[in-house]
């Protein structure tokens, strides 16, 4: 997880003049999986296909089509070192974007329920689904996907939303 010293430009810009950063994590790099599937499997499709008896502007629609899911492929490949999950003293953001920057944020006080969902894929590599619910019908952020240290970083966040009462005797 990273400290506060070591948070991208773009995280910090999004951080609000009283707020403390309590965790910002990137993207896990399996999120990179699933879009590199069909690229790869389109790829040995276009091959295979190359070397059966079609014609050429069947092979170059084949050829087409590929690209087209390749170059979708490398956008979110090229997308993927901008998307951060930030954990602050006062709200949860997700940051995502290349060229146009979305910054979605839920205040800490209106999730009221935050699940954590591991597959065993996830299990094995290291990360996990948020699925947060709040007070309001339509909130920004439901579900962050590939969040990596999932264990650390939920503790965190119900340790922050669930504040310990303060004792009676004080």
């Amino acid at each position: 997880m990273a400290t506060y010293d070591q948070v991208p430009p773009a995280v910090e810009r999004a951080l609000l003049p009283h707020e403390r950063q309590v965790l910002s994590v990137q993207q896990h790099p399996a999120a990179l999986v699933v879009p590199g599937l069909p690229a790869l499997g389109g790829l040995i499709a276009a091959v295979v296909l190359s070397f059966l008896d079609l014609s050429g502007d069947a092979l170059a629609i084949v050829w087409s089509v590929w690209g087209l899911i390749f170059v979708y492929c490398l956008s979110l490949i090229a997308r993927w070192p901008g998307t951060h999950f930030v954990v602050t003293s006062q709200r949860l953001l997700l940051i995502r974007g290349l060229l146009t920057r979305d910054v979605v944020t839920i205040p800490l006080s209106r999730a009221t329920q935050l699940s954590l969902r591991r597959s065993p894929l996830g299990r094995v590599l290291g990360y996990g689904q948020f699925i947060l619910e709040g007070a309001e019908v339509r909130q920004a952020i439901k579900n962050v996907k590939y969040v990596p240290y999932p264990e650390q970083v939920y503790l965190e966040i119900t340790g922050l939303i669930f504040k310990p009462y303060p004792d009676e005797d004080d």
